[in-house]
């Protein structure tokens, strides 16, 4: 999962002034013309930051990023009047949230994944959804709109409940989830076990090693497709020093997001690395910065789809023997 960055407390804090001065010509969120009345609302919803309260059904929502918050509200049938654009690891737009009609959005640029407040003033917000960044801005943000936040470790389904209270769209909940579970029932019958070879999920970043634990939505999502997943921990994710690579040699088929492409070179080039016994076999496969996004922060109902149809075949060439390594990534 990508790492917070560091606070900019201080620097919102003093942006906090002119943003809220700037909201105040505006009418609070449940008196926006048009809103509908009714519907279960005013709603009180639980989530990762806390308790929020949304007056009246929004209709201009922001998604503070384009992580998991972005995919839910596409999914559920609402176009942001204003999405945050983290650009993680030179990943550019994901094509599900181009096919979504993203492109056509208005964005703010968040290199370091905290939302400027006088943009979001400016998208006159009725409700905000947003990852960790937001929790850590909850108290500058919350001031401006009703504020929901996620966690990289909330699960789609968690998330899409928590978004869809927010929304008052819980009416498209079961569809969605129907949609992910019947993509998902197709993909595992064609894998049929994938021969009972375990995967293991794990990447080289900078001097580290990274395993995909059983709270990673990569690793629920390779479980789901019937496929036997190893791990070492109970986290999202857990770090070891390049010498410990060993960790992934359990790998009957190893999978490695390659968000660090220099990292994942320089492993590729160690003898430890190519030794391990599904590197020396070809069963191992990188993963772009776009594949491993879909797999992990923006693994949806949205996604699932983009996903798969990129997943299922690599997985049979990789257990075939025919893995794609970083130099042969284009092949």
């Amino acid at each position: 999962m990508p790492a917070p960055a560091i606070s900019r407390r201080r620097l919102l804090a003093g942006s906090l002034g002119l943003a809220l001065l700037t909201a105040c010509g505006r009418p609070a969120a449940g008196d926006a013309a048009g809103a509908p009345a009714g519907d279960g609302f005013p709603r009180t919803v639980r989530h990762e930051a806390g308790e929020t309260t949304v007056p009246a059904a929004p209709e201009r929502v922001v998604a503070l990023s384009d992580y998991l918050d972005l995919d839910l509200v596409l999914a559920l049938g609402v176009q942001p009047v204003l999405y945050g654009f983290t650009d993680a690891w030179g990943s550019g737009n994901m094509p599900w949230q181009t096919e979504a009609g993203v492109a056509g959005l208005a964005r703010m640029d968040i290199p370091t994944s905290q939302a400027d407040p006088e943009r979001v003033v400016s998208a006159r917000p009725e409700l905000m959804v947003g990852m960790p960044p937001a929790a850590e801005q909850y108290d500058v943000l919350s001031r401006i709109a009703p504020t929901v936040c996620l966690g990289w470790e909330t699960t789609w389904h968690d998330g899409l409940t928590t978004v869809a209270a927010a929304l008052g769209r819980e009416d498209r909940v079961e569809g969605l989830a129907q949609r992910y579970r019947d993509s998902v029932a197709t993909a595992a019958a064609r894998l049929d076990g994938l021969g009972g070879l375990p995967v293991v999920a794990g990447s080289a970043y900078h001097d580290q090693i990274y395993v995909q634990g059983d709270a990673s939505p990569m690793v629920g999502l390779l479980r789901d497709l019937g496929l036997t997943v190893h791990t070492t921990g109970p986290d999202a994710v857990t770090g070891y020093s390049a010498e410990e690579v060993d960790v992934l040699a359990p790998a009957g088929v190893l999978l490695c997001p390659a968000t660090d492409a220099a990292g994942t070179a320089a492993a590729e080039a160690s003898e430890l690395w190519r030794r391990l016994p599904a590197v020396a076999a070809g069963r191992y496969s990188v993963l772009s910065p776009v594949f491993a996004r879909a797999l992990t922060e923006n693994l949806s109902p949205l996604s699932i789809d983009w996903a798969l149809r990129s997943l299922v075949p690599l997985l049979e060439r990789t257990a075939a023997g025919d893995g794609v390594p970083l130099g042969r990534a284009g092949s």
